[in-house]
């Protein structure tokens, strides 16, 4: 049986009670949020999907209306880019309800984790809230969390693009009857005008809050969201602040000169980009975008970067990560490799596999899920890679006392 729309719940009413007082208007904005969330896990498809997205921002405002709201007008351009563009490609699926779903377990796994919760609070108020005697952790999570998980694949056209381009080169010289490849590179120009956030208000008056919170802030280049993201990196994993701020860009570059685009990558520039934008816009303190935008910003980064292909790579070779370290960025590398039921496949290779169409899932001992295929069934080889994944990455066994994936024809 099923207990995300019971964990969820549970976890609205937890933060509900925890909050503090809001006015009635952010009161409604919440049920809203909740609402639209429970009617997901009822009836996950594009539609219900979509309210999810709407009603986060609702309740988090950091935008002024729908229609000024630059997120959702690209989140619907991701939507279209894989319904149309991407069958060029070899291997593409959804990400634009998968995203939701990863939302979605999130917040079961911190509502029934007490574990997770602690490390979630105990690092947060830590490194970044412990002037805000109110905080609480429910609301920072919330925050976090909803935009780590809803964008982190908010750059994938980028990626689709580059896919198609290559996809499209080897059809035309020949590859599918010859097996050749056609070496492609890709470069920019001038990087640093994306890598840059606006400036609305005087930097010196919009970086004080971290500055003054972080003395070493001198090793960076604060209005740059790779040097920012390096510095969040370089507090929770411990690695040297000049040798992260050095290797993010080598990062890019070496996946351009094998035509391979991080999707991760310019998801997070464009959530720390945007929202710097908007934070600014709004007269807010930027305290809002370099402590909990910030934490979202560099999880999504992480989500694809620690991996052999970066951190877990020469020269910094990290082992599995751990929720002390980075909570935000351990929930998505483990509910992002998790999630592989009701996604849409739009790749040439993607149509003929057989995927899980549907999920229970069971946290009320350890982290059970049992996946179900609609047509066909599900390899032990298929559960075992999912395995593997996850226990590369994070240290699953020191937030869960048991971990099962299940197969149920």
């Amino acid at each position: 049986m099923d207990k995300q729309r019971q964990y969820i719940e549970e976890f609205y009413k937890r933060m509900m009670s925890n909050v503090g007082a809001i006015t009635e208007k952010d009161l409604d904005a919440i049920k809203s949020a909740e609402s639209a969330t429970l009617a997901f896990v009822d009836d996950p498809c594009v539609e219900t999907a979509h309210k999810v997205y709407n009603t986060y921002f609702d309740a988090y405002k950091i935008f002024e209306s729908e229609s000024e709201n630059p997120f959702l007008q690209l989140i619907e351009l991701m939507r279209y880019f894989e319904e149309t563009v991407s069958i060029m490609t070899v291997n593409q699926r959804d990400h634009f309800v998968h995203s939701v779903n990863v939302f979605v377990l999130g917040f079961c796994i911190y509502e029934k984790n007490e574990k997770f919760r602690k490390a979630f609070a105990d690092v947060n108020r830590e490194l970044s809230d412990s002037a805000y005697s109110d905080w609480c952790a429910e609301s920072s999570f919330f925050i976090r969390w909803g935009t780590a998980s809803l964008f982190h694949d908010v750059g994938y056209p980028v990626q689709i693009l580059s896919n198609t381009l290559k996809s499209y080169l080897d059809l035309i010289a020949g590859g599918a009857e010859t097996g050749k490849k056609v070496k492609v590179e890709l470069a920019f120009e001038d990087f640093e005008s994306l890598n840059a956030l606006d400036e609305i208000v005087p930097m010196p008056e919009f970086t004080k809050s971290f500055t003054e919170h972080y003395p070493d802030h001198v090793y960076i280049n604060i209005t740059k969201p790779t040097d920012l993201m390096a510095h969040r990196i370089h507090e929770t994993l411990g690695i040297d602040i000049r040798a992260i701020v050095k290797d993010i860009p080598d990062y890019i570059k070496r996946g351009g000169k094998i035509c391979m685009i991080d999707h991760g990558v310019y998801s997070s520039l464009i959530v720390l980009k945007w929202y710097a934008a908007a934070i600014q816009k709004l007269g807010m303190d930027g305290y809002s975008l370099f402590f909990p935008v910030l934490d979202s910003a560099t999880a999504i980064l992480l989500h694809n970067y620690y991996s052999v292909y970066g951190l877990q790579g020469k020269p910094f070779e990290l082992g599995p990560m751990s929720a002390y370290q980075n909570p935000t960025a351990y929930l998505l590398l483990l509910c992002d490799s998790l999630q592989e039921w009701n996604r849409a496949s739009y790749g040439t290779s993607n149509l003929e596999k057989i995927y899980p169409s549907e999920a229970s899932v069971d946290l009320d001992d350890g982290l059970s899920i049992v996946l179900k295929a609609e047509k066909g069934e599900l390899s032990g080889e298929y559960l075992g890679d999912i395995e593997k994944d996850v226990r590369s990455k994070i240290n699953i066994d020191e937030m869960f006392d048991s971990f099962r994936l299940l197969t149920e024809s």
